[in-house]
């Protein structure tokens, strides 16, 4: 009964390790950095409008493309 039980863990482990959505993979940690209030709009990877691109940055995403999101 538990002869394959380490087989199973592994397969379990490497499904729960690649079910990052790409949402989660275009944004790493929050970082605290000081950002000007100019509105210049960019569309973050994880299909958010932002301000500026400074306030992207502070929330962890990692790519943008300038303008507003079209959602």
């Amino acid at each position: 009964m538990f002869k394959h039980f380490d087989f199973y863990l592994l397969i379990f482990t490497l499904l729960i390790g690649c079910s990052k959505s790409e949402n989660q993979a275009c944004k790493s940690e929050k970082k605290l950095i000081a950002c000007t209030k100019e509105y210049m709009p960019v569309c973050g990877c994880d299909n958010t409008t932002y301000s500026n691109r400074c306030i992207a940055q502070s929330e962890g995403v990692i790519t943008w493309s300038v303008g507003v999101c079209n959602n």
